[in-house]
């Protein structure tokens, strides 16, 4: 190896300066290349599934895809177009809506850090890349913004699903509850006096009857000695 590079020295010295002659001309000519970068953290939740079970029954990962399609349709793209302004995206005017578009989502960069854990939680880097630096700072804002945006409307969707289940469940447990109250008190009034819960009343009302009994039968026996004895 060192004989090889003794031999051919010329032709390595010639080569890195030539790589760094055709890298210093890239660097002046190619025009730079910024990129803005966020971060969102996905916090699992906090209530304990034992107490209250989760809203979201979609793994993160399957969410992120979801969102990152919503995120970049046809209508969210064309709002946050909007909100930035189509010249500052195309200052020569000759792109259309659709191009513009596209250029976004290729320059749109994704990616989900899942924790270690079913309960850790979770960090998606939103990064976006453009020749103006400020352009791709208020991109990877309002692409964060839209994330995040869609995300709570999702949460609050599926939890109003499960307030109005769990409302419709509420009242047919009511309609059920009343019903039975109904068929008890009907139960009670046909066998008012033979019910368990009464016994001890009843027993407390056949003492003084018991009592009453014994009297008249003492005073029978008494009257059947007089009897004897006339």
């Amino acid at each position: 190896l060192i004989e090889v590079v003794e031999r051919r020295r010329w032709w390595l010295v010639c080569g890195a300066l030539v790589g760094l002659v055709l890298g210093g001309i890239a660097w002046f000519v190619l025009p730079p290349r910024y990129t803005s970068e966020t971060t969102i953290l996905v916090e699992p939740q906090e209530v304990p599934d034992s107490f209250v079970k989760s809203t979201v029954t979609v793994d993160i990962e399957n969410r992120l895809r979801t969102l990152h399609e919503r995120v970049t349709s046809f209508a969210n793209l064309n709002a946050i177009i909007d909100r930035i302004g189509q010249a500052r995206l195309d200052p020569s005017g000759e792109l259309t809506r659709e191009a513009i578009m596209n250029e976004i989502t290729r320059n749109l960069f994704v990616d989900l850090k899942a924790g270690k854990t079913a309960t850790a939680s979770n960090v998606v880097e939103i990064a976006y890349t453009d020749d103006d630096p400020e352009l791709a700072k208020d991109l990877a804002s309002e692409i964060s913004s839209t994330f995040i945006a869609e995300n709570t409307k999702d949460r609050t969707q599926q939890a109003q699903s499960t307030s109005d289940f769990l409302e419709r469940e509420l009242d047919r447990m009511r309609t059920e509850v009343s019903a039975a109250e109904e068929r008890v008190k009907e139960f009670k009034e046909k066998r008012m006096g033979a019910l368990p819960s009464q016994l001890e009343s009843n027993l407390r009302f056949l003492d003084p009857l018991n009592t009453e009994i014994n009297t008249n039968l003492e005073s029978q026996t008494a009257l059947q000695q007089r009897l004897a004895l006339l």
